[in-house]
């Protein structure tokens, strides 16, 4: 039989028990990962917030400082 294999059912029954654990750990590991991004995002977003009103910018309604529009550079005609 391969190496792999288990001999018994106990040592089967062992390996499956080991493999639900690591599952359960990188499923545990997974969400703490997701939460950790989310936290970040809106810790992002409210430090752009505090700064926008330290500069003395608008605040939507949405609670994101309002964007102001591009303003293009004309160009200047070489002669």
């Amino acid at each position: 039989p391969p190496a792999d294999r288990p001999e018994s059912v106990q040592e089967a029954w062992q390996e499956l028990q080991a493999l639900r654990e690591q599952i359960n750990q990188l499923g545990q590991e997974r969400d703490q990962a997701t939460c950790r991004a989310e936290f970040l995002g809106l810790r992002l977003k409210w430090s752009e917030i505090e700064a926008a009103e330290l500069r003395g910018e608008k605040i939507g309604e949405d609670g994101a400082p309002l964007q102001r529009p591009q303003i293009k550079k004309k160009k200047r005609k070489k002669r």
